[in-house]
């Protein structure tokens, strides 16, 4: 069975994620819940959706995926830093190539009609992780009542 357009924007976010940002070892598309941080390849992304809402126009329904991402980082201490500004640093890296990917990849382009960020937060976790979050509300479309095609007939 066919995916949905909504579920093919999920699968190219990841997609598109996995492979334009290698500073991050793990990309997977669930929220992080029960995960053991100490288990998988260090960064790690995890995209997920956080509610969605929608809209009529015309003949194409328009959802808007509020997508949250969250990364973790191994905190790598020093002998003058517990390791927050190596965070911090790797964090805004991560943050920019999240942005330029989902704002350029053609892996994304005839899924996705708008992608804007919202503010992003930076916290730390603990003393061994660090904790990135991003959030973005992707915009779709497919035609009216018909989940599973953009097709517009």
């Amino acid at each position: 069975m066919a995916d949905t357009v909504k579920t093919q924007v999920m699968k190219a976010l990841e997609t598109v994620l996995r492979a334009g940002v290698p500073e991050v070892k793990t990309v997977a598309r669930r929220e992080p819940v029960g995960t053991d941080l100490d288990k998988v390849g260090l960064p790690a992304l995890y995209l997920y959706e956080d509610d969605e809402s929608g809209a009529r126009h015309n003949r194409l329904r328009w959802g808007i995926i509020r997508v949250e991402m969250a990364v973790f980082v191994r905190l790598v201490p020093s002998s003058k830093d517990p390791g927050f500004q190596a965070f911090y640093d790797l964090a805004d890296t991560i943050a920019g190539r999240v942005y330029m990917v989902i704002q350029s990849s053609p892996g994304l382009a005839g899924l996705v009609i708008q992608a804007a960020e919202d503010p992003r937060r930076k916290a730390i976790g603990n003393e061994t992780f660090g904790e990135l979050v991003l959030r973005y509300r992707i915009t779709y479309g497919h035609a009216a009542g018909d989940a599973f095609t953009t097709q517009i007939t």
